[in-house]
């Protein structure tokens, strides 16, 4: 059974870093509506052949539908990469055409970090 997943693209500038605040609202349900939401910051920090990706801790009261997240990083130079998320080593795929790289990770809702870096 495949778990269902949300995807959050960033692109790769270097020595860049950027910040986002992103809140979810489902027009599925209309929970919003009854002030059920969801908002989570993220941070992007490029530097030398390295991304960092930071989860900030959730807000609100929405559960997410999603049980994983596949972060994708555009812009990346080789299918050489090492992730990890909290110590722990994640698997990584490459799309060359696209020079992106594809990282499935599980979803906490806890403040974390990514690291990625290239050989």
């Amino acid at each position: 059974m495949k778990l269902p997943t949300v995807r959050w693209n960033f692109v790769s500038i270097p020595e860049r870093t950027a910040q986002d605040r992103y809140t979810w609202m489902t027009a599925h349900t209309f929970r919003y509506q009854h002030g059920e939401f969801l908002r989570q910051t993220f941070t992007c920090k490029s530097e030398g052949n390295s991304v960092q990706v930071g989860f900030g801790a959730r807000e609100g009261s929405y559960t997410p539908w999603w049980k994983t997240v596949e972060v994708v990083i555009y812009g990346w130079p080789s299918a050489q990469a090492d992730a990890t998320l909290s110590n722990n080593k994640l698997k990584t795929t490459y799309d060359a055409p696209k020079h992106a790289l594809h990282i499935l990770m599980p979803d906490s809702g806890k403040e974390t970090e990514l690291r990625v870096s290239g050989h």
